[in-house]
């Protein structure tokens, strides 16, 4: 009956009830069925069921493939449309983007949902400070609510602003280095004389420099004569910056290491051990006999001229008018209202936490099990790639031996270390946020400030110490291809560039090498393109102009783009990469639901990052002018694969 009600404590008055186990076997065995007969519905017998892939990554990459394949196309008459055919009905010709930037953008669209989306329990601390940082920078109805309020009582802290208060204001009570102090401890701007971080050698050092941020703003003072509701004069804090500026900037930039004791003799009026352990807050004790980095020799001594000329209300104006340059976007009378408010809030909290969403994005993305995989991809590829730089003959053996033994040495960076750290080391080491204690209703101002004393809370404490680990810039790494770093002299393989497209370590090699080994081949020869672009390359110059008569003879239309032939030479190093691979391994499975081999499913995946081409006859070139397309597709003289190649 529809009103009854059951009890779960009540036993069944007839029939058997099953156990848990039960129901999972029986389930267990009509998907086993399921799949069976699905297998089986596309003609594979028995004999052929053992040599299929039959892995669940497997039926994933049938499945893109089948989206882009036409079979009815023969592969040696139109590869282009025999590769793309399925692809190119489904899409206007005129919105197709590259599949990299396709990629790239859903990466981006991830790591922004780490700002803009839901505060959740599941995100981690730093995800849920930045998400609560935008929300209360969006919240304008609480900014126009505070009318200035929390901004002014913050001032007020640090000793008031004699523009406000007028006659009101004790210039007895000023002393900056007091100010800068009070500054630190409150979590607001405290660099407008002297910049204040750590300077990495053999240890961590304090290092003291030359303020950076002394610039002109036009905006504050639309925003002063907002806040005191008149114009206000000042001129003198104009000028006050334009002679800072000019002093700011260090003769001799260089470093140097010294003791306390040693800048107390340089510059005698600044308690320096009192004023040194007073900004960093306890996190580190000074004596007189701690080492420094500084760069401010002559800057202090011009400091101290330009102070002691200066009216101390005019250094307080400008203090103040730092700090409401820091502050302007949050406070009421700071606040564009014909901004695009959240847009703006996005962009500001990328800056303000740079590295939140990419750490997190390494933390939630691993890869510590693809790695030996992408290793073994990429040794291959990058020694494929030197014995094409060992067989050339078009230049001489001296600059030849050069880019040998650059080539060699080179070596990978794969993901990102970080990875294998625990999150209480993250959020103390790299995102700073240990220390640092918000509220769950805590506003856009609370949020910075308790930023500001977090993050020189952590990088005082590390001072003297030799273990810190370097600051890295995270989100340069945020990108789905793989790049060389000359600098480093290594192939980066940034962590999104090991998930999905161009890497799975789940699914079978060839379908790897023919995305992740392309690629890495690909940039090699860009690479070497670049370094050689002024010397003897005469190789490449003679290839280029084989392949733009070639393309204007298969009716070409757009201009023809130099840098195929990394595309050429690229599939062609990755091929043989693979076919090394295959000698030292056991044979792989062909996908089910597919007629092709290995061999050629390689030459199918490569292509379909270049679907995407309008101009058909760039991914014809790469194919017509391979030696071994015609053999692993049984082409004959054909479209495909003509006898005279490049």
């Amino acid at each position: 009956m529809g009103g009854d009600v059951y009890h779960v404590s009540e036993k069944p008055k007839s029939g058997k009830k099953w156990t848990r186990l039960e129901l999972f076997l029986a389930l267990v065995v009509i998907g086993l069925g399921i799949y069976v007969f699905y297998l089986r519905s596309y003609g594979q017998n028995d004999e052929e069921l053992t040599n299929k892939c039959g892995d669940i990554s497997c039926y994933k990459t049938v499945t893109e493939l089948q989206k882009f394949i036409e079979p009815s196309v023969d592969p040696c008459e139109d590869f282009h449309q025999f590769s793309c055919g399925k692809f190119l009905e489904t899409v206007h010709t005129q919105e197709i983007t590259s599949r990299l930037d396709q990629e790239q953008t859903k990466l981006e669209n991830e790591l922004e949902a780490m700002i803009v989306g839901p505060i959740l329990n599941k995100n981690s601390r730093p995800v849920q400070i930045q998400k609560m940082f935008f929300q209360s920078c969006l919240n304008l109805e609480d900014i126009e609510a505070d009318k200035n309020g929390k901004f002014l009582s913050l001032v007020k802290e640090i000793g008031g602003w004699p523009l406000v208060e007028g006659k009101k204001w004790n210039e007895s009570n000023f002393d900056w280095k007091e100010v800068a102090v009070k500054c630190r401890k409150l979590g607001l701007p405290f660099g407008w004389f002297l910049e204040f971080g750590v300077y990495e050698e053999d240890r961590n050092y304090l290092k003291i420099a030359c303020p950076t941020h002394v610039n002109r703003t036009n905006s504050v003072d639309k925003i002063i004569v907002n806040l005191m509701g008149k114009k206000a004069n000042i001129k003198d804090v104009i000028d006050f910056e334009r002679r800072l500026l000019h002093i700011s900037r260090p003769e001799t930039p260089e470093i140097n290491l010294r003791t306390i004791s040693e800048l107390q003799k340089i510059h005698p009026p600044v308690d320096w051990l009192d004023f040194l352990n007073n900004i960093t807050e306890e996190s580190y004790e000074f004596t007189e006999e701690t080492e420094i980095a500084s760069n401010i020799d002559d800057y202090i001594l011009r400091l101290h001229m330009l102070l002691t000329s200066t009216p101390k209300s005019t250094q307080a104006n400008y203090i103040v008018w730092k700090l409401l340059e820091h502050f302007a976007p949050f406070i009421q009378s700071g606040v564009e209202k014909k901004l695009d408010r959240f847009e703006f809030c996005k962009q500001t909290t990328k800056e303000m936490f740079p590295d939140f969403s990419p750490i997190e994005y390494i933390r939630k993305h691993p890869t510590s099990k693809a790695r030996k995989s992408v290793k073994e991809i990429a040794d291959l590829v990058k020694k494929e790639f030197v014995v094409r730089i060992q067989d050339a003959t078009w230049w001489n053996e001296t600059e030849k031996q050069v880019y040998l033994e650059l080539f060699q040495n080179s070596g990978f960076l794969i993901g990102n270390r970080i990875e294998n750290f625990e999150d209480d080391f993250l959020d103390d080491q790299y995102l700073h946020v240990k220390t640092m204690i918000l509220e769950e209703n805590s506003d856009v101002i609370e949020i910075l400030t308790a930023k500001s004393r977090s993050y020189f809370n952590s990088i005082f404490g590390k001072i003297n110490e030799s273990s810190f680990i370097r600051e890295e810039s995270f989100s340069e790494f945020m990108k789905v291809d793989i790049f060389f770093d000359k600098n480093l002299n290594k192939m980066v393989l940034p962590p999104p560039a090991l998930h999905g497209l161009l890497f799975d370590h789940s699914r079978p090699q060839f379908i790897n090498f023919a995305s992740l080994g392309d690629s890495l081949a690909k940039e090699y020869v860009n690479t070497l393109r670049i370094l050689t672009h002024n010397s003897s390359d005469v190789v490449f110059q003679t290839s280029d102009k084989c392949l733009e008569a070639d393309y204007l003879s298969l009716g070409g239309k757009n201009e023809f783009p130099s840098e195929l032939i990394s595309d050429i030479l690229g599939r062609d190093i990755s091929y043989k990469a693979y076919q090394k691979w295959i000698a030292t391994h056991v044979d792989e499975s062909q996908l089910p639901l597919l007629p092709y081999t290995p061999n050629q499913l390689f030459w199918i995946k490569s292509s379909l990052i270049n679907c995407q081409l309008i101009d058909s006859t760039l991914n014809h070139l790469s194919i017509r002018h391979s030696r071994h397309f015609g053999k692993d597709f049984s082409c004959d003289s054909s479209p495909m694969n003509p006898r005279e190649k490049c």
